[in-house]
């Protein structure tokens, strides 16, 4: 390392000199952050099974116990399942056997091959991890694998709940959603909840389907015939039987709004399975 008398620093990677720190120490926002994995070892992604009959909760597996630092968000990734065609709804929790809580509630999935899915809840360092799903198909199984984030000096507290909005329990699957003839067109407006429990700070907007065709999906808050739209023109192209597409969006919804979606398809009147989670 080479410093001149003023202080200044030759880095020769960059080839310039850098000046001296006026005023006290430099502390970036990104210093302390931390990544570490869950339920992926070297046999792969962890499988967690739904229960039998259909549409009925598993027992919770196992992730970790203990996590090694306070995290401020999760990604989520599902990369394969057992069965193509069978969609899922995921619970993630902290807590001991027996006594877990959920921290993620009824995430409507299916196989996820291309992405993750980032959710802003919090876990404090010395947490045990598990999770469990249910499934349209009796005791079907999805892999799973979760990747922790703490957010360094970034001053921002993580919201800690994650309320659904959608995620029908009957049918282990989000809110049926139907295009509009013809294709390219957007179907009428299907409620997700007629009054939102709390104020949502962030939304994880989930949408899976069956068939190979690209989606545009718009969400609205407001009355019956007079929603108005927040997010518009969501994309997500499925490529596989009960594939998944994902959205993490930073957005305010006050407690007591009415949630709806709509959806345009590549082809006329098809339908797909659509949730929203407010995190706050």
């Amino acid at each position: 390392m080479i410093v001149d008398r003023q202080g200044w620093v030759w880095c020769p990677e960059r080839k310039l000199w850098i000046p001296p720190v006026q005023g006290g120490a430099d502390w970036p926002l990104t210093e302390g952050q931390l990544a570490s994995t869950l339920g992926v070892g070297g046999s792969g992604f962890t499988s967690v099974q739904g229960g039998s009959p259909a549409h009925t909760k598993g027992s919770y597996v196992e992730l970790l116990d203990p996590t090694t630092h306070d995290a401020s968000a999760l990604l989520v990734l599902v990369p394969n399942a057992q069965d193509a065609t069978t969609q899922f709804l995921l619970d993630i929790a902290v807590g001991g056997a027996a006594a877990e809580e959920d921290i993620v509630t009824n995430l409507a999935t299916g196989m996820v091959p291309l992405g993750s899915i980032f959710i802003p809840v919090a876990i404090p360092a010395g947490s045990r991890v598990s999770a469990r799903c249910q499934s349209t198909v009796a005791s079907r199984y999805l892999k799973l694998g979760l990747v922790l984030l703490a957010q360094g000096f970034l001053p921002s507290q993580p919201p800690g709940k994650m309320t659904p909005y959608g995620a029908d329990l009957a049918a282990s699957r989000g809110k049926q959603v139907t295009a509009g003839t013809p294709a390219y067109t957007k179907g009428a407006w299907v409620e997700l909840t007629p009054s939102s429990t709390g104020v949502a700070q962030f939304l994880v907007v989930t949408i899976t389907a069956q068939y190979v065709i690209t989606y545009l999906l718009d969400i609205g808050i407001g009355g019956a015939a007079s929603e108005q739209v927040i997010l518009a023109d969501l994309p997500a192209a499925i490529f596989g039987s009960r594939a998944s597409g994902y959205h993490s969006i930073p957005m305010q919804i006050p407690a007591g709004t009415r949630i709806a979606a709509r959806i345009s398809a590549s082809t006329a009147s098809y339908g797909a399975a659509v949730a929203v989670y407010g995190i706050g």
